[in-house]
């Protein structure tokens, strides 16, 4: 609790007198002024307040959406408060809840909920381990030390949202640390593209979206098939999905449009599928190497038609510095790197189909 004892004014912090210190830590005892930045409102002079603020290069500061009020407005906060600076617990808690990402909505109204899966939070850290199991309604809560801990939450297989969820400190017995995880269905769709004489085609676009008119949200995603054709899309929600295979830009009657139905955290094998006799398409490939000339895993590239857009579905370069993009043969093409981190040479348009790809792509940091 404190009293302004100067007002802020622009960016100048206003400088308030220390009355009641909950924590006692150091500088925040009772008679010591203090600056805060009170970032877009004004802390009156003559008033006293109970602030929440966190230090921020240096200073501490109050946001507008936290809970800093006139003392006046604040008897909840400060019977808490004073209720802390009193409490004897040894042990802080850890707690949270399951909860879905997205849900389908019909005719503008909400669904009831799809049940929540049975998730288990494992909290290790300081020779601790919890194994939490959630309840029907998700939630889950632990009480541990205070000291650093990792949290990894495992969903079963049908459901996505699960995994490791990073390191946290609890430095206070009277603290608490809250984990939200957001859950969804977790579909998978599979298939193989082929041409119209049933060769595999690699390289080729697969984009999927999910049906707009009855979700609260739209999906959408894209991949590229393999080498032998096929392709997987994982971490797909239950319901109707939008699934266009075939070169950016192409028109509907040259390339592939499903919309199979996927029930919750299925898996459908979409089988073989071949593209129309007039889809001409080549394949564009093409190495990336370092400065040294050695292969670069995982690059992510596009490829842009000259003088139109680049296409959506990027590319990866494969344990060799390998890639490889489906295109229209004849057209000519430019492909270059995706990541602002590096630069290469200026790319050289080809004919897609006429070399065996374009020279190799060389990374260079950016400086």
């Amino acid at each position: 609790m404190v009293s302004v004892t100067s007002e802020s004014l622009g960016d100048r912090p206003a400088v308030v007198e220390v009355s009641e210190s909950f924590r006692g830590l150091g500088t925040l005892q009772p008679g010591a002024l203090v600056p805060i930045r009170t970032a877009v409102w004004t802390m009156l002079g003559g008033r006293e307040y109970i602030f929440y603020a966190r230090r921020q290069d240096g200073v501490l500061t109050v946001r507008s959406c936290d809970r800093t009020r006139p003392i006046h407005e604040a008897s909840e906060d400060l019977a808490y408060a004073r209720g802390l600076a009193t409490s004897t617990v040894e042990t802080a808690r850890i707690l949270g809840e399951l909860r879905w990402n997205a849900q389908a909505l019909v005719d503008g109204r909400s669904l009831p909920p799809d049940p929540l899966p049975t998730g288990s939070v494992i909290i290790t850290g300081g020779g601790v381990e919890r194994r939490l199991t959630t309840d029907a309604d998700g939630r889950f809560e632990t009480q541990v030390p205070p000291g650093t801990y990792r949290a990894r939450v495992d969903l079963p297989p049908n459901y996505q949202g699960g995994g490791d969820r990073g390191t946290f400190t609890i430095v206070d017995p009277r603290a608490c640390h809250r984990l939200g995880v957001a859950v969804d269905w977790n579909g998978h769709l599979t298939g193989r593209v082929v041409d119209a004489g049933g060769e595999p085609v690699a390289g080729v676009g697969v984009h999927y979206t999910s049906d707009a008119a009855g979700r609260s949200v739209v999906m959408l995603g894209r991949v590229r098939t393999r080498e032998d054709g096929t392709f997987q899309i994982d971490r797909l929600e239950r319901g109707e999905h939008d699934v266009r295979i075939g070169v950016d830009l192409l028109p509907t009657e040259e390339t592939i449009r499903l919309t199979p139905q996927l029930g919750p955290g299925e898996r459908i094998d979409l089988g073989t599928l071949r593209l129309p006799a007039r889809a001409r398409l080549a394949t564009v490939r093409g190495v990336v190497r370092d400065r040294a000339g050695a292969p670069v895993a995982g690059a992510r590239l596009r490829i842009q038609e000259v003088g139109k857009a680049p296409e959506f579905a990027a590319a990866w370069t494969d344990g060799g510095g390998r890639y490889v993009f489906a295109a229209v043969a004849g057209r000519r093409y430019v492909v270059a790197l995706d990541d602002d981190n590096v630069s290469d040479a200026e790319p050289e348009p080809i004919e897609a189909g006429a070399v065996a790809g374009p020279p190799p792509i060389v990374l260079r940091p950016v400086r």
